[in-house]
């Protein structure tokens, strides 16, 4: 499985995979669930002293403050998603050559020759 991860502010990242939810930490259902992961020892403040701007939960149970805004985070999730299927997709469809050559992606130096070298100082001379 690809592990990707995600900036939930002041360099804090998280695995993208490992998230079930962001929400609004102003429902009350919320701050329910911050309150039990704080007395289960389960709860991660990271805001460094900013306003919880949203709250992440996790799958195993970890729940998250961040003061980055609850549209950012979904947005830099989805991007991560988005980013981690077309890598899937690279991987499936990758394919297997006996000359290394053949896969090589950029060939932009292949059509420069020495010719083509010396073509452009005859010309800076005359």
């Amino acid at each position: 499985m690809l592990q990707s991860f995600t900036n939930i502010g002041f360099d804090h990242v998280i695995c993208t995979n490992r998230v079930l939810a962001v929400l609004p930490p102003g429902m009350a259902a919320t701050r329910n669930r911050m309150k039990k992961a704080k007395e289960e020892g389960k709860f991660l403040l990271l805001t460094m002293g900013r306003e919880i701007r949203s709250v992440i939960l996790l799958d195993e149970g970890t729940v998250i403050a961040s003061p980055v805004h609850t549209v950012t985070l979904a947005k830099r999730l989805n991007a991560a998603a988005r980013h981690d299927e077309v890598a899937k997709q690279n991987i499936l469809h990758k394919t297997d050559s006996a000359d290394p050559e053949e896969d090589a992606e950029f060939t932009g130096y292949d059509d420069f020759t020495e010719e083509d070298d010396n073509t452009e100082e005859e010309d800076a001379e005359g």
